[in-house]
């Protein structure tokens, strides 16, 4: 008899996520849907559903009205607004400022359509006509192909928000019918100063002792899986904001290396991995034996925390004493996380901060980032090929 397809149950900083993100400019239900693994029409009910509530998730202007005829002066100013505002965005993220200006022209080339070439050359400080000449020169076959090449190169390091270097980018390429190799992308990557994002030094933290509610190292550092649900790991980093502490917890399946849960919240309390966890087994067909490894932390010894693992038919299986190699995935995943995202990012909200971590973990790592353990494909690719 056929096993009967498991609904499932979104939390609500999900979908309110969700939906932030298909109101931003240039998203729609249907690209966010997309993206998500959901249908459009989830993303509409649950628009519709947090306007009934009468909440005010979405923050808008309203009722603003001026009924006096704007002065001439007042409307050129908004043009002048209105063209700041589009080359700041066109420039946002752009590193070509003191490049030679056919590198200035290509990228124009390339956001053609999206921004209109008159605020783009101003924003590079170069002509109209030095463009357009710029389109009709003739060049060789050769520098034609390795033009195509530095410009698909650059879209594809914006598009992953340089997270990829040349190794990465290489095989992006190659998926995209690129015939390009390692040596020339890292070239083409120096001549345009295109630098991945890069890491910090770790410090382990000094000896603790943990004796109530331990539970052994049943993992072993076993990190292998070879089905879904059956090994999972979770730990907890920090992030300082302002200078304040606030803290990330996640919970990973071994066998596709997808964050298959996580919580974000200013307290570091036993409620925050409930929250996690909660939201795994919301989303995971699990059977009873599921192993959850965690370290010592005093969270993960908590009474609720214990009984929600037993609850479930799961084992609860802790790192040795002050050993973070025990948990080298999940320390693993918190490292590239930091620099592909946190380090690299100035931050003017705790709302920004979340929505960027829904980005990375649901959207980009989970289903488009390549994963060098999985042969270089995403987490959900690699389990699409096991269902």
């Amino acid at each position: 008899m056929a096993n009967k397809k498991k609904v499932h149950a979104y939390t609500e900083e999900f979908r309110k996520e969700a939906v932030r993100r298909a109101d931003q400019k240039g998203n729609s239900n249907q690209s966010v849907a997309a993206e998500l693994g959901i249908s459009a029409q989830q993303i509409y009910n649950w628009r519709r559903q947090f306007k009934r509530c009468g909440g005010n998730q979405f923050s808008t202007i309203q009722g603003v009205k001026f009924h006096q005829e704007d002065s001439d002066e007042v409307q050129a100013l908004k043009r002048q607004v209105a063209d700041l505002k589009e080359e700041n965005t066109f420039l946002k993220g752009s590193r070509v400022l003191c490049e030679r200006p056919r590198v200035k022209y290509a990228l124009i080339k390339v956001y053609v359509g999206q921004f209109r070439i008159t605020v783009m050359c101003r924003a590079l400080k170069v002509s109209r006509s030095g463009y357009y000449k710029y389109l009709t020169r003739d060049i060789s076959a050769h520098q034609q192909r390795r033009k195509q090449l530095r410009e698909k190169t650059m879209v594809l390091f914006e598009k992953f928000q340089k997270r990829y270097g040349a190794p990465r980018l290489t095989r992006a390429l190659k998926a995209e019918n690129v015939p390009c190799c390692v040596n020339t992308i890292a070239k083409i990557m120096q001549q345009l100063q295109l630098r991945a994002r890069n890491g910090r030094a770790f410090r382990y933290s000094q000896y603790s002792h943990s004796n109530v509610r331990v539970s052994q190292n049943v993992l072993r550092r076993q990190f292998v899986a070879t089905t879904p649900n059956t090994k999972w790991v979770t730990d907890i980093t920090y992030i300082r904001f302002k200078g304040q502490w606030h803290y990330l917890a996640t919970v990973m399946d071994l066998y596709s290396r997808a964050i298959v849960g996580w919580a974000f919240d200013g307290h570091m309390t036993e409620e925050l991995i409930i929250r996690a966890l909660n939201m795994a087994i919301s989303q995971r067909d699990i059977e009873p034996g599921l192993i959850i490894h965690s370290d010592r932390g005093v969270q993960y010894r908590s009474v609720r925390y214990q009984d929600l693992i037993m609850s479930i038919g799961a084992v609860s299986s802790m790192s040795r004493r002050s050993n973070c190699w025990d948990n080298a995935v999940m320390e693993s995943f918190f490292s590239r996380m930091k620099v592909e995202l946190i380090y690299g990012e100035k931050f003017n909200s705790l709302q920004e901060i979340k929505s960027c971590i829904f980005e990375y973990i649901e959207i980009f790592y989970n289903r488009v980032r390549q994963h060098s353990t999985l042969g270089y494909v995403s987490p959900y690719e690699y389990e699409s090929a096991y269902a």
